[in-house]
């Protein structure tokens, strides 16, 4: 099994932002290999379950629409993550663009 938790949810779209609401899961018990596969923040997250309100908009996760890409906004204090720690054998310890990229299969 794999660390991946599927939930369903909504969806909005407001000039260059996706509003992401889950519906949370009545009586789905997360299997504990998930629950040991996200980090600490997905799991605080995923357990509190908190709503944020933004523009009458009340979402889980927010993410910006740009250039065919999704940047994400931090789950504790909103700002946009331009850059992340990252790390391999080539360049060693660096700073790297952090977005979600589409996939075609």
């Amino acid at each position: 099994m794999s660390g991946a938790v599927e939930l369903n949810g909504t969806y909005q779209i407001r000039r260059d932002n996706l509003y992401i609401r889950f519906l949370k899961p009545e009586s789905t018990k997360m299997n504990d290999s998930i629950l040991d596969a996200l980090t600490w923040t997905e799991k605080d997250e995923f357990e509190s379950y908190e709503l944020k309100n933004e523009n009458g908009v009340s979402y889980h996760y927010k993410y910006l629409i740009k250039e065919d890409k999704l940047f994400v906004y931090r789950i504790d204090n909103g700002d946009l993550v331009k850059k992340v720690d990252h790390y391999d054998d080539k360049n060693g310890r660096h700073k790297t663009k952090y977005y979600l990229k589409k996939i075609t299969e």
